[in-house]
């Protein structure tokens, strides 16, 4: 860790400590919920495909022309 001075408003320069050796940093959180997600281990979870539903019925005409 190194600390690198900061300048101020003041003139008066503080010191900050910054961690410049990180080069891809993960969240502890997204970490550990990546870790203890539930795995697949059935086969049938891991091909299980998206839901198939049956096609919707056409719309109704908007406008009907009826000619006198």
């Amino acid at each position: 860790m190194f600390a690198v001075a900061l300048p101020t408003s003041s003139g008066v320069a503080t010191r900050r400590e910054v961690v410049t050796c990180a080069t891809k940093p993960q969240f502890k959180g997204a970490k550990k919920m990546a870790h203890r997600r539930p795995k697949k281990r059935c086969p049938a979870d891991k091909r299980h495909g998206p839901a198939v539903y049956p096609e919707a019925p056409a719309p109704p005409p908007q406008y009907t022309v009826v000619s006198q």
